[in-house]
């Protein structure tokens, strides 16, 4: 019963019999309140997976598909959109997931803390596919010996969990070069500069920081997404091409990947809007604002937003979905 549980799959959030069976043991009963935060997390899945994340699919795709094809400003696009992708499409497909069994009562566990306004690589893995962390952390991670061992043990799984991390992706040398990464960021995090996750920072240190994280998160997505080892060192190698005229430099760009200024304007529009959303999250106002007049008439523009500006036509399946 608890694996045939439909709303979710074993992509995410990956949850365990002991979360679920309770509930389903108790027949949950009606609720307005789950049932109003049951559609607005649709409504946000939705937005995130058909405005956000398959409106810039077609030019990442293009790209690391045909990448010797592209240089300079194209490929940094490329490597920047494909992260705002990967994000909305796999913490939009959660929080569908979550907001279809909320409408039955059943509670799921949050799998996406608004990761890219983390200020640490630590604080990232706790924010990100949160449910899957956890199952590595529980069954990877402790066995192998934690940091029970001493540090060197200790920094040893940590490369080893994240690099088995990748390998639960594909079997591809990529995926195992990105946990790598992922892992040996931690371990310098760890041995120079601390646990950043817990240090108090002022705000300027934090943005800094928090902007330093996202462009290392997102070195690291390029080998995620690159066919090859050799195409992920192409796009590093090339993306700064013609950087000295950066007017041309963009221009080119932007033809090149084959972005208009009216997709633009809506690619823009949308990442804005995602913004607010997230922020709303990570200052903990959504939550307190779910029952507003202000809330509905967002979430109600969020549909509009949706009907209108989702590609019509197009089949797009759900990034995690391969793995």
């Amino acid at each position: 019963m608890f694996i045939s549980y439909f709303p979710y799959v074993c992509s995410g959030p990956i949850s365990r019999a002991n979360q679920i069976l309770p509930q389903i043991k108790t027949l949950p009963k009606y609720s307005s309140e789950c049932f109003d935060r049951g559609i607005k997390e649709i409504l946000c899945g939705y937005f995130k997976k058909l405005v956000v994340a398959d409106t810039i699919a077609v030019y990442v795709n293009n790209v690391f598909s045909n990448i010797n094809e592209f240089t300079g400003f194209a490929l940094l696009l490329a490597a920047f959109l494909f992260s705002i992708q990967i994000y909305c499409d796999f913490s939009g497909y959660t929080d569908m997931a979550i907001g279809y069994s909320r409408l039955l009562g059943i509670e799921l566990s949050v799998n996406f803390k608004t990761p890219y306004f983390s200020s640490s690589i630590t604080e990232f893995w706790r924010r990100w596919h949160i449910s899957l962390s956890s199952w590595f952390r529980d069954y990877v991670y402790i066995p192998l010996g934690g940091n029970r061992k001493g540090r060197f043990r200790q920094y040893c799984n940590l490369l080893i969990t994240f690099m088995v991390s990748g390998i639960w992706h594909g079997d591809s040398l990529t995926f195992i070069v990105w946990g790598g990464i992922h892992g040996a960021l931690q371990i310098i995090e760890k041995q120079f500069m601390g646990s950043v996750a817990v240090k108090k920072e002022n705000k300027i240190q934090k943005l800094i920081n928090t902007i330093i994280v996202f462009i290392l998160v997102t070195c690291a997505w390029v080998f995620f997404k690159a066919n090859t080892i050799s195409d992920a060192f192409y796009v590093f190698q090339n993306m700064f091409d013609g950087i000295s005229n950066l007017s041309s430099y963009i221009t080119i760009g932007f033809h090149e990947i084959g972005i208009t200024r009216k997709v633009l304007l809506v690619i823009i529009m949308n990442l804005f809007i995602l913004f607010i959303v997230d922020l709303s999250e990570f200052k903990g106002t959504k939550e307190n604002a779910q029952n507003s007049i202000l809330s509905y008439s967002f979430y109600s523009l969020l549909l509009v937003v949706i009907i209108l500006f989702s590609p019509k036509g197009v089949a797009s399946q759900f990034v995690y979905f391969q793995f």
